[in-house]
């Protein structure tokens, strides 16, 4: 299925926060050692105090000449703050019509006294040469990013975080249809030591078009002297000795292929560090005395609990929903949007409840999600508080409750809205329970075979007031763990981790005071990623990262289409065995093709997407649910490229250049211009050797450049190489951004 592009429309009518993440985001395991995410709340732009025309003139300072088109009246602007934060901050959008069905939009934030940028967002007006290949190199798109940085830096210093573009989550794959797009994180630095939580974060695409940034660095604090630090080799010394590993179960989740396992790992005791002043331990936000120790394993219950429905129905789900977010004021409307049943990434049955609440000024939701199967709440974020805060209703001077209150009332809440489960996991083992912007932070560990698993927690976050403000239930089905028994033994993994102890020193922020205390934390095996495999005794890191000490991959070489080669190979979109070996002159096959098109042309994840009933339809009889190729045929199907009323699809064909003409075209959505063949004169010398229905098809191809004839002559009935499919495949990309084609 192909789409027009067209932006998002932003009005500071319609006030909206997604407040939760996508479902393969939200079942992502968590770093619990994170401060949570603060989420903006924005109220009506008829509050704001500063003048719109002020705002729109230091967006364009950056930005000069640049947005010169856009009028004070295309732009909207909106003042917010977060929660338990007084920083006011406005946020200015705009969203313009430029030509035929395309758009410019942007969404800039300013905050602090000087009213800086601190975020913004461009969608870029031409992407033509950010396109693969792009015009701007990833080293050049390093110095721009350099430069333009700077603006905003005076007075303080910044280093390119290198262990950000070594180690990194690379996101999705390149696709064809969408921007080259290089990423880059700058850390501030003070005394010349880094402050991880103080950023600037910035995207430049492949044409040098900066689109992305985002600055989190605006507070002012005090800072650790130096001079007055333990040295290092002290440091090192008193971890060795306080030093204990722990087996973990720890599950890798691979998010190109869908695939997760289970890994028998040794972790070790100390992950915070210790004051570089004073040498007292940093455990959750506080420092204390004695090094941490984890809590004994203590199931939540021993028993399964029952379930709250044995098969939840829609109408179930509602209600349910109604009555956890229910809330106390006759001055808001609590609306259910929508209530969809629908299947998680992992394939599993959820209930997907959309709200919003509704008030004078404009109003804002989220979502709710409920295990189809059992009737537990999996996924809830409370926004009462905050739209209360908004119309004036906050109750004041409520009693504060103690830390073990809060774990009471948490444990509470799993029992009263996700008990089907709870016999799995533990109460916290870790000692560090993080206190942060009035919010007390749980995790549940899952125990499997006595031992906790990573990646595997209930987490729950409770005010200091008591209410349940966010409940994350990650259970993942996994019948294959490693036994324990084939585990080296715990001296041998201490001395594997010992010996690859080093400490970094930087400054952190423990708690909500404005100061910045210097801390040496530990780093095993040279980076904060690793993990150390109980099994091999090796060291080993996330499959979902990139690992520097494995050897870039070999490339292939080729005199007309190397860098397409590459980056089809690069990508996955082009499975070859040995490199040496390979012929790109070869023919390729009519499967190769179609996998190479749907996956460089559209985000296509199997395991995802494809588990839906929709897509587990049948087109062609020869290719049923158990072929290799059943699902990129039916998304072909879906895109358009094949038709479904064929007989049968065989993929190991050679593909001609004429059939591929056929794809090329109804790809992009021109098929029924190509079926006039009569109205279609070509001047190529062997046209009488192209099929009579073809003969549309080819003349399109030929003249739009996707595949062109060579000394006016088309060759149809020819095998295409691998070479050709990837360099024409390139040239449909292209075709297709300029005719404003989204492929779904």
């Amino acid at each position: 299925m192909k789409f027009k592009k067209i932006g998002t429309i932003a009005t500071a009518a319609t006030l909206s926060v997604g407040l939760l993440a996508t479902p393969a985001l939200a079942e992502t395991p968590l770093d619990v050692y994170e401060k949570p995410q603060q989420l903006e709340i924005l109220i009506a732009s008829t509050e704001t105090t500063v003048s719109k025309s002020e705002l729109i003139k230091k967006f364009k300072d950056v930005f000069p000449n640049k947005y010169d088109f856009l009028s004070e009246s295309d732009f909207h602007l909106r003042s917010g703050h977060y929660p338990n934060d007084n920083t006011v901050r406005y946020n200015l959008s705009f969203h313009k019509k430029i030509s035929g069905n395309r758009y410019v939009y942007g969404d800039i934030t300013f905050a602090g006294e000087n009213l800086e940028i601190e975020s913004l967002y461009l969608d870029p007006i031409d992407t033509k040469d950010a396109m693969f290949p792009a015009k701007v190199s990833k080293d050049e798109a390093k110095e721009i990013a350099k430069k333009f940085i700077e603006q905003f830096t005076a007075g303080k210093k910044y280093k390119l975080s290198e262990e950000d573009d070594v180690y990194y989550y690379p996101g999705p794959k390149q696709l064809l249809t969408e921007p080259v797009q290089y990423s880059f994180s700058f850390v501030r630095t003070e005394n010349g030591i880094t402050i991880p939580d103080q950023r600037i974060s910035i995207s430049v695409l492949g044409n040098g078009e900066v689109t992305h940034l985002y600055r989190s660095e605006f507070l002012s604090a005090t800072f650790d002297d130096v001079n007055k630090v333990i040295n290092k080799e002290e440091i090192m010394k008193k971890i060795k000795d306080n030093l204990s590993v722990q087996l973990r179960y720890q599950l890798d989740y691979n998010y190109y292929t869908g695939e997760q396992k289970a890994e028998l790992v040794y972790v070790p005791s100390i992950k915070e560090g210790i004051h570089a002043l004073t040498g007292n331990w940093l455990v959750g936000n506080k420092f204390q005395s004695n090094p941490p120790e984890n809590k004994n394993v203590d199931q939540l219950t021993n028993q399964p609990l029952s379930p709250k429905y044995k098969g939840m129905t829609v109408e179930q789900a509602k209600q349910l929903a109604e009555q956890i977010l229910k809330i106390n004021s006759n001055k808001v409307r609590l609306t259910i949007d929508s209530v969809e049943e629908t299947e998680n990434h992992y394939g599993n049955e959820i209930i997907y409840v959309s709200y919003s609440y509704e008030y004078d000024r404009g109003g804002y939701g989220t979502n709710i999600t409920f295990d189809k199967q059992t009737g537990d709440l999996i996924e809830y974020y409370d926004i009462k508080s905050d739209v209360l805060a908004q119309i004036g209703e906050n109750p004041k001077n409520q009693r504060k409750i103690t830390e073990e209150q809060a774990l009471s009332k948490a444990i509470g809440y799993l029992k009263q809205y996700a008990p089907s489960k709870l016999h799995h996991y533990s109460k916290p083992i870790e000692q560090r329970i993080e206190h942060y912007n009035g919010l007390y932070f749980f995790t549940f560990p899952r125990i499997v075979n006595g031992i906790p698993v990573i990646g595997d927690e209930l987490h729950v976050a409770i005010s200091d007031t008591g209410e349940l403000i966010n409940l994350h239930v990650g259970y993942h089905e996994n019948s294959e763990w490693p036994a324990i028994n084939n585990a080296i033994s715990a001296e041998e993994a201490k001395n594997i981790i010992m010996n690859s102890t080093d400490v970094e020193l930087s400054y952190i922020q423990p708690d909500e005071n404005p100061h910045y205390a210097l801390v040496y934390s530990p780093i095993y095996n040279g980076n904060i990623y690793s993990y150390l495999d109980a099994i091999s005794g090796e060291w080993k890191t996330p499959s979902y990262l990139q690992n520097p000490d494995i050897s870039e991959e070999q490339k292939v070489s080729h005199p007309t289409a190397e860098k397409e080669l590459n980056f089809f190979i690069e990508n996955g979109y082009l499975e070859i065995g040995d490199i040496d070996s390979f012929n790109a002159d070869a023919p390729i096959t009519k499967g190769e093709v179609l996998k190479g098109l749907v996956k460089s042309l559209t985000y296509f994840y199997e395991d995802y997407y494809y588990n839906s009933e929709e897509m587990k339809k049948q087109t062609y009889e020869n290719i049923g649910p158990d072929h290799p190729y059943f699902h990129i045929v039916e998304k072909a199907v879906s895109m358009g490229i094949l038709d479904p009323k064929n007989k049968g699809f065989n993929p190991d064909t050679n593909i001609t250049r004429e059939q591929l003409a056929v794809w090329y075209i109804r790809a992009l959505g021109l098929e029924e211009a190509a079926k006039h063949s009569e109205i279609y004169k070509s001047n190529v010398k062997d046209v009488d050797l192209v099929n009579s229905h073809y003969i549309g098809y080819v003349s399109l191809a030929n003249s739009l450049g996707l595949i062109p004839a060579e000394n006016n002559l088309f060759e149809p009935k020819r095998p295409v190489t691998y070479a050709e499919f990837v360099t024409s495949a390139v040239r449909l990309a292209q075709k297709a951004n300029d005719m404003n084609l989204y492929f779904n």
